[in-house]
């Protein structure tokens, strides 16, 4: 099973032109999940194995005040 996610900003911040003023922040902080596993029941223990992690070639951090780092 292979996961794709974004980061905490959905992608949206691509270079440094890029800033917080420009950022809609209801649509920042995407999760991925929740995960449908179609055997598992409530209740179950469920074994996770990361076997790989790729990253992008690039990344974002940003502090605000009042937030903190990003």
């Amino acid at each position: 099973m292979r996961f794709i996610t974004q980061d905490c900003f959905g992608n949206r911040i691509k270079t440094e032109a890029d800033h917080e003023d420009n950022l809609d922040f209801t649509h920042t902080n995407p999760a991925t999940g929740p995960l449908c596993i179609d055997s598992a029941e409530p209740g179950d223990v469920l074994a996770v194995d990361i076997l790989d992690i790729q990253v992008a070639d690039n990344g974002v951090m940003m502090t605000l005040e009042g937030y903190g780092a990003l």
